[in-house]
């Protein structure tokens, strides 16, 4: 039996006046679900690591461009949200670790190493559901209305 999961979704609300932000998001959200929808699937496993490279490149590029907005803003709450990225990139290189010592793992069965895959793939995702509503929901929304309250001034 497939357990229900949580689709990400984007709604008005989490939406920013920078488009490039938003697409980030979008992307984000898209690539999140995928791995969702193959989470109980024989191809679970395999989208996981997509998904860990998607993320690694994602905390890079988005990253990078948010923290320049801030900078160039003054966003009071920059150094707090900062540190939330570094905790975000900590979180998947340590994903990533995990996913290479299974790689690396002998199993005495098929049964053990698809029960073991299995638990990575739970952290993952618990990981990911934390994030979006811890960070996204939370940091990047107050970020978001930072910025729309700003581009309202102009």
């Amino acid at each position: 039996m497939t357990p229900n999961r949580t689709y990400l979704e984007v709604t008005d609300d989490l939406l920013s006046v920078e488009e490039t932000l938003n697409e980030h998001l979008h992307d984000f959200v898209a690539s999140i679900n995928i791995f969702i929808k193959d989470m109980d699937t024989s191809a679970g496993y395999k989208s996981l690591v997509k998904l860990l490279s998607t993320l690694n490149d994602y905390s890079r590029s988005h990253f990078i461009y948010q923290e320049s907005i801030m900078e160039l803003k003054y966003y009071p709450g920059e150094s707090e949200h900062k540190i939330e990225h570094l905790e975000f990139i900590t979180g998947i290189a340590k994903l990533f670790k995990e996913l290479l010592l299974r790689k690396k793992k002998k199993y005495l069965t098929e049964a053990i190493k698809l029960e073991d895959h299995k638990l990575l793939l739970e952290d993952s995702y618990s990981f990911i559901l934390n994030w979006y509503n811890e960070h996204i929901l939370t940091t990047d929304k107050h970020f978001n209305d930072f910025l729309k309250f700003e581009w309202s001034k102009k």
